[in-house]
């Protein structure tokens, strides 16, 4: 994965939390290992905005 993409991610994240979307409306896919890194880095980013979803996100599987 590279540098500019989970940057990418994680701003996609903010973004998301920032506005007030679900967490669920994460466009990557956990279809591969970059893509289940792209999903952490933008879930990690969108918990830092918005804490209180933290109960709807499961880490497992």
């Amino acid at each position: 994965m590279k540098l500019r993409e989970r940057l990418d991610a994680m701003a996609a994240g903010r973004r998301a939390g920032l506005a007030g979307r679900p967490v669920t409306d994460c466009p990557y896919t956990q279809d591969t290992p970059n893509g289940r890194a792209l999903t952490l880095a933008f879930v990690r980013a969108y918990l830092k905005v918005n804490p209180e979803a933290a109960s709807a996100v499961s880490f497992e599987g």
